[in-house]
């Protein structure tokens, strides 16, 4: 079990690092707009609370919404994986709005990535969200990963999701391309 969690996080380090070197490769030729949306969608965006967030989050366009709401899942992702993803996210209305915008932008398969990740923590949103008030929380969050066997799960679907082909930011660019009204 030891050898083959080990085997894993190897094989999703390695990912990473292969995938932040194309990421570099990709972003010093890529068009900006991608970067320019995302930030004035982010000036649109009540941040004084998670629920204003996610209110303002559903004023925008269909269209800017899937942008705007599976960035986030890929921020999160890249980041700390799923499990940073449902901790930080609170609000559950913002899974349905990823979702939405998986869905909305055609990436099937990285929407069919996030319901499992999503199917495998449903059952414990209600615990984790009691923990999100203490002080200790974060000491919590982890052994309830562990003891429901979720982390190694997790894991499993981070380096699903970071080797999709094409990525989320190729099929944003893509959509951006198409649909010129979002930059709007």
């Amino acid at each position: 079990m030891k050898t083959t969690l080990m085997l894993v996080l190897f094989v999703c380090l390695s990912i990473v690092i292969v995938r932040l070197f194309q990421r570099k490769l990709f972003d010093k030729h890529k068009d900006a707009m991608s970067d320019q949306l995302l930030d004035m969608l982010n000036t649109r965006l009540d941040h004084t609370s998670e629920k204003r967030y996610l209110e303002s989050l559903r004023s925008l366009s269909l269209g800017q919404r899937a942008i705007y709401s599976t960035w986030i899942v890929q921020c999160e992702v890249e980041n700390g994986g799923f499990a940073q993803y449902f901790w930080n996210m609170e609000e559950e209305g913002f899974y349905d709005e990823a979702i939405i915008g998986f869905a909305h932008l055609e990436a099937t398969a990285h929407l069919k990535i996030f319901e499992e990740a999503l199917e495998s923590i449903r059952p414990h949103l209600q615990n984790m969200h009691k923990m999100q008030g203490t002080q200790d929380r974060f000491t919590l969050y982890k052994p309830l990963l562990q003891r429901e066997d979720l982390y190694d799960k997790f894991i499993e679907l981070d380096c699903k999701f970071y080797d999709l082909r094409p990525s989320l930011e190729e099929i944003r660019l893509e959509y951006i391309k198409l649909h010129p009204e979002v930059k709007r």
